[in-house]
């Protein structure tokens, strides 16, 4: 039986890490990160487990671009078109091995740019026009509680949608695991501040996006650059155990589903990242 492809949404401050979070889960570097380069638009990634090849489309004008391997000039030339607003990209799934998986999860603007105010239309357009099994909100460690996560949060909770939120701690390896300042204590300021804005029981999910990444690219044996092999390295050490430890109020599950078709790498494994695949 084909099911339906579940539909999800990403949203966010742009300084979240929405794209990294997104290139995290389907283990390609894909979607622009730099906040200076993003217009207002939407894009969405539509994975399956089964493709071998990438398809992408402008403004559903019904042209297609095949291509075998990701084609970053051309995203990036689209992504600063300031007359395209919505990227489709049909692609593969380099970070489950069950090949009947499928998803897409689609990457909206954050509301606070300063620069372009049509962010927050563009934003509340999907909300209230994209159908969605659930919203993926993303909370900067570093940042927590910001008048602009504030703002957002209040968005959010006057569309009545809780139910559907799953938050998601983004950059959680910043957080250093000293008396004074460590996970376990972060993870209960974080419910508290959730509760605080309306969201009761919200399920929290503690992850580096970047981790991940870097890791699911050597281990597909992609070339990091200088930076990105610096990054690793101290991520790896940065990164001592897993940080879904400090999950709140979410299930552990089965580990099988979600296994990385490559090697296994700590890095991997501690990010968190594997707990949110396991959703899909």
């Amino acid at each position: 039986m084909n099911r339906p492809e579940p539909k999800h949404l990403v949203v966010g401050t742009m300084s979240s890490g929405k794209s990294t979070f997104i290139n995290s889960l389907i283990g390609y570097d894909l979607l622009p990160s730099r906040n200076e380069a993003c217009s207002a638009k939407i894009i969405t990634y539509s994975a399956s487990a089964r493709r071998k090849a990438f398809m992408l489309e402008k403004n559903n004008d019904g042209k297609f671009h095949y291509r075998k391997k990701v084609d970053l000039a051309l995203l990036s030339k689209w992504n600063v078109d300031r007359e395209i607003r919505h990227i489709s990209i049909k692609g593969p799934l380099s970070t489950i091995k069950k090949k009947s998986t499928k998803f897409s999860i689609t990457d909206t603007p954050g509301p606070n740019n300063s620069m372009d105010k049509n962010h927050r239309g563009v934003m509340e357009n999907a909300l209230d026009t994209i159908p969605f099994e659930s919203i993926f909100y993303l909370l900067n460690a570093s940042q927590l509680g910001t008048e602009d996560d504030q703002q957002l949060l209040s968005i959010l909770k006057h569309k009545r949608i809780e139910k559907s939120i799953i938050f998601v701690v983004n950059k959680a390896d910043v957080i250093d695991s000293v008396e004074e300042e460590n996970l376990t204590l972060f993870s209960t300021k974080v419910e508290k501040y959730l509760v605080q804005n309306g969201f009761e029981s919200p399920r929290i999910y503690f992850v580096s996006s970047l981790a991940a990444l870097l890791a699911s690219k050597r281990m597909q044996g992609a070339n990091l650059t200088i930076k990105e092999s610096i990054l690793f390295k101290k991520l790896s050490f940065a990164l001592e155990e897993d940080l879904s430890i400090n999950n709140v109020n979410t299930e552990s599950g089965s580990d099988s589903f979600t296994e990385l078709s490559m090697l296994k790498d700590p890095l991997w494994e501690y990010s968190g990242i594997s707990k949110i695949l396991k959703l899909f």
